[in-house]
């Protein structure tokens, strides 16, 4: 499958490269959209890497062994606070096998999500890097392929794919945090902005998220909603929709009423109407379910009666594979040597409709 290149721009940035790529669908791609329903999903894929060593990125865990046989890699390993980063960065076998087959995997659920038709646009985080995008979107052939390769050490990075056309060029834009050490910096990713064109020709801005982690002070997470808003505002598109990673615990959400005060003035929160839904990411240790993967509405979306609207009864989650999920029902890590599993975070998708 051949991709054309429509835009590449390379700048330095932290030691990093950053760079946006739009590709275009290979040229076998059937791949169509509908006039009046949208699918969207999104979906944390948990560490895509690919095999191969970038030198701007901490990737020495998701190596083959082959690589990891020197000295300076096993001192880089050592080097890791937690024991069970070194065993990993040491032990981890991640050859091409084990690469394509999470590939597969990720591709046939994302298969799955629409009744076996693809998703209209899909909303990824933990992407390593362009290689790996092209390399799923190869087994998917969506139209186009976008992701800015950003500041987080480990080089895991937000992407879009979509069967929308792409209107201008994407951006990436990072939040200020007022108060973060270096350290914590390095573990952050910036708002991926995507400008696409809906079937009527109105316009939608998608804004991918990979907010900090929840072991992060909750004021990053604070802080990246306010940014997060200042874009809304900003933007000029009929339709604004914000999903991806947000990583709020539920616990954490109701205590200091986030959904209610931070968000829902100006967004719907999409998952809210799946009853069924227990969450996207389950954490064992307080045995909690947690919806840290989310999609927000704004613009038309909310205000009027006519256009694109929410199905309400259209949210949920993706678990369409045998062994995605434990047995106690949470989302099911990739396991490279039984080739089982696939994330810890179960994907959302949504249908937008047009009412007329």
């Amino acid at each position: 499958m051949k991709y054309i290149i429509l835009a590449l721009f390379l700048t330095s940035c932290f030691n990093s490269k950053e760079s946006v790529t739009v590709a275009d669908t290979p040229a076998e791609s059937s791949a169509t959209v509908s006039k009046s329903k949208i699918t969207v999903m999104t979906f944390n894929v948990e560490n895509l890497f690919d095999t191969k060593d970038d030198k701007y990125k901490s990737d020495e865990t998701y190596l083959p062994m082959s690589q990891k046989k020197s000295k300076s890699h096993k001192d880089t390993c050592n080097r890791m606070r937690s024991k069970r980063w070194r065993k990993e960065c040491l032990y981890k076998d991640w050859s091409e096998k084990a690469y394509r087959k999470k590939l597969d995997k990720i591709a046939e659920v994302i298969k799955s999500a629409n009744s076996n038709q693809l998703p209209d646009v899909v909303v990824l985080q933990e992407v390593e890097n362009l290689r790996a995008l092209k390399d799923l979107n190869k087994k998917l052939g969506l139209k186009h392929a976008v992701l800015i390769e950003g500041r987080d050490i480990r080089g895991i990075d937000v992407a879009v794919l979509s069967n929308l056309k792409i209107l201008g060029k994407p951006k990436q834009s990072f939040v200020p945090f007022s108060k973060i050490s270096k350290r914590r910096s390095k573990d952050t990713r910036g708002i991926l902005q995507v400008k696409l064109e809906l079937p009527n020709k109105e316009t939608l801005t998608v804004y991918g998220v990979h907010f900090p982690a929840p072991y992060h002070p909750y004021k990053l997470r604070l802080e990246s909603l306010k940014f997060l808003e200042g874009l809304r505002k900003k933007d000029k598109s009929d339709y604004q929709l914000a999903a991806g990673d947000f990583n709020i615990p539920a616990s954490e959400a109701k205590r200091l009423d986030i959904y209610g005060s931070k968000i829902k003035p100006n967004w719907d929160l999409a998952h809210l109407y799946c009853k069924k839904c227990k969450g996207t990411n389950y954490y064992s240790k307080k045995n909690s379910w947690s919806f840290l993967d989310m999609i927000l509405l704004s613009g038309k979306f909310i205000n009027g009666s006519k256009g694109w609207k929410l199905n309400k009864k259209s949210v949920r989650t993706g678990v369409f594979l045998s062994d995605q999920k434990k047995s106690n029902g949470a989302p099911r890590p990739y396991d490279e040597k039984k080739g089982k599993g696939l994330s810890d975070h179960f994907p959302l998708i949504v249908d937008l409709v047009l009412a007329q």
